[in-house]
């Protein structure tokens, strides 16, 4: 749907696709090394195609409504990957365990898409991911798979259906500053592991369905800025240096 994006400059032209509105290639070179379609009124499912662009770095196509269909797994075998964001389209489906594939990649964003299912186990292979969103999709099952991610410093899960408990080796997250878990189905404690965290600055586990004592040990880290629980529903969880989540204490 080409004549219907909001840019569209030479688009499907004789000229060099590196002059198309949104690619972008390697200096003083036809080939291409980012896609940059971010609200650009796209429709239709993402192409197979993208998995031939062997020396990919960049996938964004962010912003696009009509977006649809599934993650392609042709795309999930570019070792060269960085980044892929597909924030506010309307891709489904399951993330496909073949992203594995991606084994450089570092930037994951997959927020208010209609992504279900749970996190493969194949996720923990990605050894250089540091940043995975995951807002507001439909997102199921445990975060083990994430335990391991030891280059992990932003986790934003929150607004999905994620039940199970924290796995205490979430702790060895040791670079991760922002956790976000907020309004899941996760239940047990809060373990006492996340004292590793030493980076972090903000953690959400609010509208859960969490118990228990918040361990006061993690109080005392030395970044630590927020730290936000449910404070005042029938077995909440209890914590003397908690934010309270909206609408649950004072």
């Amino acid at each position: 749907n080409g004549e219907s994006w909001s840019t569209n400059k030479n688009w499907l032209s004789s000229n060099s696709e590196c002059l198309w509105s949104g690619i972008e290639c390697l200096p003083s070179s036809d080939t291409i090394r980012g896609i940059q379609m971010n609200s650009n009124l796209l429709v239709g499912n993402i192409t197979s195609e993208l998995g031939s662009l062997t020396s990919l770095r960049t996938i964004n196509l962010s912003e696009n409504g009509n977006l649809a269909g599934h993650i392609p797994t042709q795309i999930l075998n570019l070792p060269t990957l960085r980044t892929i964001n597909l924030e506010m389209t309307s891709v489904g489906g399951t993330i496909p365990s073949e992203i594995q594939g991606l084994t450089n990649v570092e930037e994951i964003f997959f927020s208010k898409t209609a992504i279900s299912g749970s996190i493969p186990t194949t996720f923990s292979q990605l050894q250089q991911l540091r940043v995975f969103r995951v807002k507001g999709a439909q997102l199921q099952g445990g975060i083990d798979p994430l335990v391991g991610l030891s280059s992990l410093e932003d986790l934003d899960l929150a607004e999905n259906q994620l039940s199970q408990t924290i796995p205490t080796g979430l702790g060895e997250l040791r670079y991760l500053y922002s956790l976000e878990l907020f309004n899941n189905k996760l239940t047990g404690t809060i373990p006492t592991q996340l004292v590793r965290m030493s980076e972090l600055i903000f953690a959400d586990f609010g509208f859960n369905e969490l118990t228990g004592e918040v361990p006061t040990i993690i109080c005392a880290l030395p970044s630590l800025d927020i730290f936000v629980v449910d404070c005042d529903k029938l077995n909440t969880t209890r914590c003397t240096c908690c934010s309270c989540s909206p609408g649950t204490g004072n």
